[in-house]
């Protein structure tokens, strides 16, 4: 295996990147879930198609993360959440931090996050294991990405976005730091909206399930971003 002794050589180079491979169309996926960031028994064939997103990377990480097999199995591992249709995955390299991060826009369908918001809403304890469905599956896909091309990605950060696009609030959640896996989902959420910029949210206490503190305000566009559906 070919290794590149600067790190700034592979993500360094902004501009444009080769298409990645594309993944099999998708179709329709049985419902349900998994819990706890477990790997499914049993995956579809097929799940929705990935649309990645490379930015500032070079040509030769934006095909690592475009490699069919890895892709193709994040695919099958959404497909068994339910997920159709397609699904948006940025992978971007910030040069001034020297660090890199896989968001994946989470569906507007999707309902793990909406099941959290009664919790949210009465100010209990909010059991943010059931997103850890959602970010495992990223978690697994870095790590085949890792064992495969280079183990710097293992250093990519994780993050989850909602957006609620009938009011503007967009909020994220990142991995958690302390899980080289992927597999957890980390204490805080991130909010912005038009009105009122950027909030933190974070959980209290040391574990999952936690009561999320922060602004009221932010509180709310969480709660939205959460519930966002489609607009058609």
């Amino acid at each position: 295996m070919r290794r590149i002794a600067a790190l700034a050589i592979l993500v360094g180079c902004a501009g444009p990147a080769p298409t990645p491979t594309p993944v099999i169309e998708p179709v329709p996926a049985p419902p349900g879930g998994v819990i706890a960031g477990e790997l499914p028994t049993e995956l579809p064939e097929t799940g929705p198609n990935i649309l990645l997103s490379p930015v500032n990377l070079s040509p030769l990480y934006a095909n690592y993360f475009g490699s069919e097999g890895p892709v193709t199995a994040l695919s099958r591992e959404l497909g068994a959440l339910g997920w159709t249709g397609s699904v948006a995955i940025e992978v971007a390299w910030d040069e001034v931090n020297k660090a890199g991060t896989i968001t994946m826009f989470v569906p507007e369908r999707d309902e793990h996050a909406a099941r959290l918001i009664p919790a949210l809403e009465a100010g209990g304890a909010v059991d943010g294991r059931s997103l850890q469905a959602l970010i495992a599956p990223l978690g697994r896909y870095r790590a085949a990405l890792g064992g495969r091309f280079d183990l710097r990605i293992l250093a990519f950060n994780l993050r989850l976005s909602w957006w609620d696009r009938s009011t503007g609030s967009h909020c994220s959640g990142t991995g958690d730091f302390n899980d080289p896996d992927g597999r957890r989902l980390g204490p805080c959420f991130r909010c912005l909206e038009p009105r009122f910029g950027g909030m933190d949210l974070c959980r209290e206490g040391e574990e999952w399930p936690g009561v999320i503190a922060g602004d009221k305000a932010g509180l709310r566009m969480l709660q939205r971003a959460w519930r966002a559906e489609p607009l058609y």
